[in-house]
């Protein structure tokens, strides 16, 4: 369970600076975030009141991970069930005497659904101490090598690995069947970049055939006015270009999937680009360049 395991509507996010209502539809977005989504409130709730600031999780917007908090828990999951039925109360006395509100200073209020749903959530599946929740929502990030995490993960030191890499993965590969890959949720803006390919079931044989999304990788350098440099890359790409055969039967797997003939036109360094523009047009005439 994690702190955004209970959603917030977007208007509860946090907001920098006071809040000042503009127009009549401010007004009430401000009324309906210190009631917390109630749309039956009391009228009589004082003007103060209606001008909380909430500081809640944001779901719908996306993050650097390229991930969406809000498919972090399935449409059934018992945390929405609680949320969709705080939603209907009135929460307003535990914001009675919140500071944070437009014109004043202040730190804006953590979201009161939220803390409740987290909170009733942790209770209904055995966990009452506030100290344990607090531990159970932290995501503590830690950057070791394959190797040392694949031994993490077997001691319970560690949840869970996220690695790039060209598969086989050295580290993976004689793992037991007590370790599983972990399917990305869909998204279609990763998938724009990251477009999803299989492993095959003989890559892992204790993981079995996977989807997961391929990382394209480039050949990147300075572009550097220095005619030796130039000259010691283009030896470097069409060497690449002639032994692509040998590397393919011979090399990392990874060299298959490898398409070293495409050019990032306007974006890529020019003495390679040529090399790699001369060489197409050479093969696709059916010549072949052999050293010396």
């Amino acid at each position: 369970m994690t702190a955004s395991d209970a959603e917030c509507p977007r208007r509860c996010g946090r907001r920098r600076g006071p809040v000042r209502a503009t127009s009549v539809d401010d007004r009430h977005r401000q009324t309906n975030v210190a009631h917390h989504g109630n749309k039956r409130a009391s009228s009589g709730v004082d003007d103060t009141m209606a001008r909380i600031r909430f500081e809640g999780p944001v779901r719908e917007q996306g993050v650097i991970r390229f991930e969406m908090p809000e498919d972090a828990l399935p449409a059934e999951h018992p945390a929405r069930v609680l949320w969709h039925l705080l939603g209907r109360l009135d929460l307003t006395s535990f914001t009675k005497d919140a500071k944070a509100v437009d014109g004043h200073a202040g730190r804006p209020v953590l979201c009161t659904r939220m803390l409740l749903t987290l909170w009733l959530y942790a209770i209904s599946v055995g966990v009452g101490s506030a100290r344990e929740i607090a531990r159970r929502v932290r995501i503590d990030r830690v950057f070791d090598t394959p190797e040392e995490a694949v031994k993490k993960i077997a001691s319970g030191d560690l949840d869970a690995l996220i690695f790039v890499g060209g598969a086989p993965v050295p580290a993976f590969r004689n793992l037991d069947r007590s370790f599983h890959f972990v399917t990305i949720p869909t998204d279609s803006g990763l998938e724009q970049i990251y477009p999803k390919k299989k492993i095959a079931q003989n890559v892992y044989g204790w993981a079995g055939e996977v989807e997961t999304h391929a990382v394209p990788s480039v050949i990147m350098t300075r572009n550097r006015d220095d005619r030796d440099f130039a000259v010691s890359l283009q030896k470097l790409v069409l060497s690449i270009l002639v032994n692509k055969e040998n590397l393919d039967a011979n090399g990392h797997p990874k060299w298959k999937d490898s398409y070293v003939r495409s050019t990032l036109g306007s974006v890529g360094y020019e003495p390679t680009t040529e090399v790699i523009v001369l060489y197409n047009t050479l093969d696709s005439a059916g010549y072949r360049i052999i050293k010396k």
